[in-house]
């Protein structure tokens, strides 16, 4: 019998498979990644996940490969020259997104080789993007190929946007394009602006300014209300979140005198720049993209080059993101010129538009200042990803930042930060965590707060790893129905688009009677738990503390009991699957170990977070000495 192998990746259609399987009941199929794993696993058909053949040396150099292409795949002299726009390097506004892409890229390609090499089949059928890149070596082994299907095109993180909202108990999660996204977004504010006449005047061209970007006006209520007493204009541009999200964000942002920024109102007296300039990028891109022998060499693996199989999704996302940017440079600098702004406030420095404001403020001499927005993990195995998740092992872009405690400090400072550019302020999004009127009754109700890996480098990117997840959350839920039947459980998926659909599914098939909540006010919905349960470090356990309730860590890596949470007993942790069971039933019976908990919780607390309930005064009586 020949030795058939199919390779599938990011599948649309099951029937391609089923067809072959009918043909051939003894094809032997590998999935490259965990959506892959799951269609087949709901279809009953069997197969093998392909990145068990990586080995621990091959995650490393998938991670090296990744990092030194998107920091260096553009420092060609003459692709230099034609992405430098105002003396600023645009490919850099997108290194976050396209780090995620080329690592998921190479690790799919490292995967097809370690298979290639221990099946040694005759013959290979196959569903990936990279289908190109199979070929050349099937060419060059003399197996037999056929290719099946393209697979869905790969994208940039930023592609695809997720829009949640629950209608009565049912939750809706609906993931939609880049493009709808913001036409939708850009019309709807058009609407509001002029509706209730947010934009700012030609009168307030004159005073000082501070603009905030991306902020949701509820999340940083205290913080909005704390900068209307500097008695500076307060201008907010939102260009992936609306500005307006309901009755609630615009009474804050009226009250508060806040005015919308619209970057397309400044386009009038350059529209014809910036469509000659947007022009002649594309013409310069087309023929750039044609020098295969240039991208051959950047775009490799093992001497195999994967440019041929990447080159039309590369270059298209190349392309739109960076015709993008150019426009909005050309547009921010009307906005400098036209405006007096003295400071920005950001607090996710790694998107592409944050870095396009905070690259041309600098030729204006404008101050920036980077909120801390999360728990940031700090082990080991992340330090060389800083540069691109504006983590404190890397420089930032920002000129300060606003970090919530000793903690944040002293390990900055470890990682060679000027203590000069380091504000301890603890932190303005929390500040309404502190003011909430604690809720100490019992309501017999657990909040299961899912996350689902950061999938940001290879270890933590594997179908092993989103597995354990999986299984974490079924052994939630078996737990609860076996043991604490009084209870009721309420499931909050992560909000990130990659994660919260597969989390919607894998829930309602575990229990199709499940409470899951995609859109509430989190303040409340943790209050009014008994237990808040969740991830690793992730921020939604500070939160349950500062609201004094029992919380559990489910920990899937090793690199979250580096973090000051969990080695602080902060939380309760298990790092067994076994130990669910006997360690949730300690937390919700063991009054005396709760105690000590609370205790250790309280001392986390403490030495983590400075001004509870203060930070927005703080950072405002920063922002006055600056």
């Amino acid at each position: 019998m020949e030795n058939t192998i199919c390779i599938i990746e990011n599948l649309n259609d099951i029937k391609i498979i089923k067809k072959q399987l009918s043909n051939n009941p003894n094809l032997k199929v590998f999935t490259l990644n965990y959506n892959t794993h799951r269609l087949l696993e709901k279809n009953n058909i069997s197969h093998k996940i392909g990145e068990y053949y990586l080995t621990n040396d091959d995650k490393k150099l998938i991670n090296q490969l990744a990092i030194d292409i998107t920091l260096n795949w553009w420092k060609n002299e003459e692709i230099r020259r034609i992405l430098t726009v105002d003396n600023i390097t645009i490919p850099e506004f997108i290194e976050m997104e396209l780090f995620q892409y080329i690592l998921s890229i190479f690790k799919s390609a490292k995967t097809i080789l370690k298979i290639i090499q221990d099946i040694s089949p005759n013959e290979i059928l196959s569903v990936t993007n990279l289908n190109p890149f199979i070929k050349l070596i099937c060419d060059e082994m003399n197996i037999k190929f056929q290719n099946l299907s393209d697979g869905e095109i790969s994208s940039l993180h930023y592609d695809r946007i997720n829009i949640k909202y629950n209608i009565g108990p049912i939750p809706i999660s609906i993931t939609t394009s880049r493009t709808k996204y913001k036409k939708i977004k850009n019309f709807t504010e058009k609407i509001s602006q002029k509706s209730f006449r947010l934009s700012p005047d030609k009168n307030q061209s004159k005073n000082n300014a501070i603009l905030l970007l991306e902020f949701n006006p509820i999340i940083y209520e205290p913080l909005i209300r704390e900068l209307k007493k500097l008695g500076k204009n307060i201008f907010l541009l939102n260009q992936r979140r609306p500005a307006i999200l309901g009755k609630k964000s615009l009474e804050i942002i009226k009250e508060s005198n806040c005015k919308i920024i619209d970057l397309a109102n400044f386009e009038q007296n350059i529209k014809s720049q910036i469509l000659n300039e947007k022009k002649s990028l594309i013409e310069n891109l087309e023929k750039l993209w044609q020098d295969d022998l240039l991208f051959e060499k950047i775009f490799s693996m093992d001497s195999y080059n994967l440019w041929s199989s990447i080159k039309p999704t590369f270059s298209k996302m190349c392309n739109e993101r960076f015709h993008e940017s150019l426009g909005r440079i050309l547009l921010l600098n009307e906005l400098f010129s036209q405006y007096n702004i003295s400071e920005i406030l950001e607090w996710a420095e790694t998107g592409q538009e944050e870095k396009e404001v905070l690259a041309v403020s600098k030729k204006y001499g404008i101050k920036s200042i980077m909120i801390q927005h999360s728990m940031f993990p700090i082990g080991e195995i992340w330090k060389p990803f800083g540069r691109f998740l504006a983590l404190f092992s890397h420089e930032h872009q920002s000129d300060y930042q606003a970090i919530w405690g000793n903690l944040t400090h002293e390990f900055a400072v470890s990682n060679g930060h000027s203590k000069e550019k380091l504000l301890i302020t603890g932190s303005p999004k929390h500040d309404s965590f502190f003011s909430i009127k604690k809720n100490n009754k019992k309501t017999g109700k657990i909040l299961l707060a899912t996350t689902g890996p950061p999938a940001i480098f290879a270890e933590d990117s594997t179908t092993d790893i989103f597995l354990k997840y999986d299984e974490y959350i079924k052994e939630i839920f078996r737990v609860v129905k076996k043991n604490h039947p009084d209870k009721e459980l309420i499931v909050k998926p992560h909000p990130q688009s990659d994660f919260i659909n597969n989390a919607i599914d894998l829930i309602n098939e575990t229990d199709s009677n499940a409470k899951i909540i995609v859109d509430a006010n989190l303040p409340e919905l943790i209050n009014e738990c008994d237990l808040v349960i969740s991830f690793n470090t992730s921020s939604i356990l500070l939160e349950s503390i500062i609201l004094e309730k029992p919380t559990i860590s489910l920990i899937t890596d090793d690199w979250a009991k580096e973090n000051e949470i969990i080695k602080m007993n902060g939380v309760m942790s298990i790092d067994n699957i076994q130990n669910v069971e006997s360690d949730i039933s300690k937390i919700i019976s063991n009054n005396e170990y709760n105690l000590e908990l609370k205790s250790s919780s309280k001392q986390f607390l403490e030495n983590y977070l400075s001004n509870h309930g203060t930070a927005s005064e703080q950072l405002v009586k920063i922002l006055k000495k600056l």
